[in-house]
């Protein structure tokens, strides 16, 4: 029977060759995808917990985020930790992932030794651009808001972001509203991001 989702505005499409790499075999509806999904992402909080990270260098590394995605995904998906080799309908093409990614770093590397924005704005920034190259298959949204947030909480031991209460999945006001303001932050304008996070 296989998998079938009904893709909805900001989602990633999958290819039928990457669906085909869905562990268990169970599944069949997005319901049930997402409930396994956020259970994989659960034991990768916990696997923070105890994580290790001495600096910043270390920890927007494209190694720590690629083992992050792994953590975050690599129960249900076997391209999990893997940088994607297809074109997709959001995201760079990718062959240019590696380099964008590594521009990225450099950047926020500025941004934080130069103090060039207030840390809540470093994290959207980079979470913006990560979500903008899409490096991997799915899971980039929610790998790139967890990046934020360790970001500021290891890097400028700041509280994280309150993703919490706001829902990302399903078709809401909100969905709607951050989509358009990550489309705004793509034109260089982050007002609606930032507007959008810190209500």
């Amino acid at each position: 029977m296989g998998l079938k989702l009904e893709p909805k505005e900001g989602d990633t499409l999958l290819s039928p060759e990457e669906l085909d790499e869905l562990i268990p075999k169970y599944i069949t509806n997005r319901q049930q995808l997402d409930e396994v999904e956020q259970n994989n992402i659960e034991d990768a909080f916990q696997w923070l917990l105890s994580k290790k990270v001495d600096t910043i260098e270390q920890l927007i590394s494209p190694e720590f985020q690629d083992e992050l995605h792994k953590k975050m995904l690599g129960k249900v998906w076997k391209w999990a930790g893997k940088i994607r080799s297809r074109e997709a309908n959001i995201g760079v093409n990718p062959i240019k992932i590696q380099f964008l990614r590594k521009q990225l770093i450099d950047d926020l590397m500025f941004w934080y030794k130069n103090k060039t924005f207030e840390p809540i704005e470093i994290a959207i920034r980079f979470h913006h651009r990560l979500v903008q190259i899409h490096c991997y298959p799915n899971g980039n949204g929610r790998h790139t808001r967890i990046m934020a947030d360790l970001i500021l909480e290891k890097v400028f031991n700041s509280a994280p972001i309150n993703w919490t209460g706001d829902d990302f999945v399903n078709i809401n006001e909100f969905r709607t509203k951050y989509i358009a303001a990550l489309k705004e932050a793509d034109r260089g304008n982050y007002e609606s991001l930032l507007e959008c996070i810190e209500k």
